[in-house]
């Protein structure tokens, strides 16, 4: 199954690059329209509207003074509006990463990720595939767990009605 990565990066040409290394793992890479001054909230809608599976976000998006953030300010912004969503601080600046962003088990280096031409037998690179793979299959078992619960409740509120804690659950 072909995924679909959301990749946060300012450089089009990291961009570019990325969609060629992961495309063999089996993952489209899309990238996003950056403008001068551009905010948090007009990238976040350009995100949520890209159905993606995963999201990888670059951590210093202000060196190119493009935009005024940075992306602990995108994981925040994700934690807070889509808490389960997959998402990752992709970054070859892990060690400036790591005091802001909130969880450091997302952070990965993408040197380390991706280190010369041959990275299907590195380990690294299989560690950071099978990573972003499981989250996404977990998110995406969830979401449809959610699905059947919602069904559920429906069908039983149109059969015979639901409980008082039930509707309040849902």
């Amino acid at each position: 199954m072909k995924y679909k990565i959301g990749f946060i990066e300012e450089n089009v040409n990291q961009v570019k690059l990325y969609r060629r290394k992961l495309r063999d793992f089996g993952f489209d890479v899309i990238g996003y329209e950056f403008t001068k001054g551009m905010s948090l909230e007009e990238l976040m809608h350009q995100v949520y509207n890209s159905d993606i599976d995963l999201l990888m976000i670059d951590f210093r998006l202000n060196e190119s003074n493009i935009v005024p953030f940075n992306g602990d300010e995108v994981e925040r912004h994700v934690y807070e509006n889509k808490p389960l969503f997959p998402h990752i601080i992709f970054t070859n600046k892990v060690d400036q990463a790591e005091p802001d962003v909130d969880d450091i088990k997302i952070i990965f280096d993408k040197e380390i990720v991706f280190p010369d031409d041959n990275g299907e037998d590195n380990p690294e690179t299989k560690h950071f595939i099978n990573v972003i793979t499981k989250s996404i299959e977990q998110y995406q078992r969830h979401i449809e767990k959610r699905k059947q619960i919602i069904s559920e409740l429906i069908d039983k509120e149109n059969k015979e009605g639901l409980s008082i804690e039930e509707k309040i659950c849902f």
